[in-house]
């Protein structure tokens, strides 16, 4: 009957049930040793490599040959797993498997009829691919705002694209030429608004001088008239003397 033997934690001995003695450290770790020896050198911080009869001693020298245990493994069954290769899907691979003769010679016919696979070929089906793609989320994208759009706003964006009507060049430069007529209209009448003042008061002060002028005429003509007046009286007067002289030759 096989009993349950415990080895020595410095010496490697054998410690059968009911002998050895039991240590237990600060940390909580459980050391059992075959004598009261063993436990001194132990616990007195000895090397066990430096002990003669230790089996640590005796297989460093030589001295005991060291059988390894070998345990002999249970024979394991190998199981089969269909798995798919490399271009082809397990789903494939039993599809041909299942695959008729006929089936067979129809799909080489028809392989033979859409001619070598080329690269220019691969690709060119790769962008339709990509397209349709892109064609689609695209749609999808318009249809999410198509959802989110109100019902206003969309009579709205219908009633202005009505009224746009088609966008080309041509309209784009007519657009364009228009608002550039209105800016150089507004710019000019801002011009003329500037100078519209300043001509007034020009006019007003002309106006002014021409009345100055007026004045001054007329005092000319009045000062003329009296020049006028007084000689005719000198002249009077010197015709009543030379009356007088003609009496007095008398």
């Amino acid at each position: 009957m096989p009993v349950k033997t415990e080895p020595c934690a410095f010496s490697e001995e054998r410690i059968y049930p009911g002998h050895g003695l039991g240590f237990v450290n600060r940390a909580g770790k459980k050391f059992v040793f075959a004598t009261c020896k063993n436990r001194h050198l132990f616990l007195s911080g000895r090397k066990a490599l430096n002990q003669r009869w230790t089996k640590q001693w005796r297989r460093a020298h030589k001295k005991e040959s060291i059988l390894r245990q070998v345990k002999k493994g249970k024979g394991r069954r190998t199981l089969k797993s269909e798995r798919g290769i490399e271009g082809l899907s397990l789903q494939e691979l039993l599809k041909k498997k299942n695959e008729s003769a006929e089936q067979r010679k129809k799909t080489a016919d028809d392989a033979k009829k859409a001619g070598p696979v080329t690269k220019a070929a691969k690709k060119a089906d790769l962008n339709s691919r990509l397209r349709d793609l892109r064609k689609k989320r695209k749609e999808q994208g318009n249809e999410k705002k198509k959802k989110n759009e109100s019902a206003e706003q969309r009579k709205k964006t219908a009633d202005d694209a009505k009224k746009a009507g088609p966008v080309t060049k041509a309209a784009k430069k007519a657009d364009l030429n228009s608002r550039l007529r209105d800016l150089r209209k507004k710019r000019k009448e801002q011009g003329n608004e500037k100078e519209a003042p300043a001509g007034k008061g020009g006019a007003k002060k002309s106006g002014a001088d021409a009345k100055k002028a007026g004045g001054a005429k007329k005092s000319g003509a009045a000062a003329a008239k009296k020049g006028g007046a007084a000689p005719a009286a000198a002249k009077k007067k010197g015709g009543g003397k030379k009356k007088a002289g003609g009496g007095a030759k008398k």
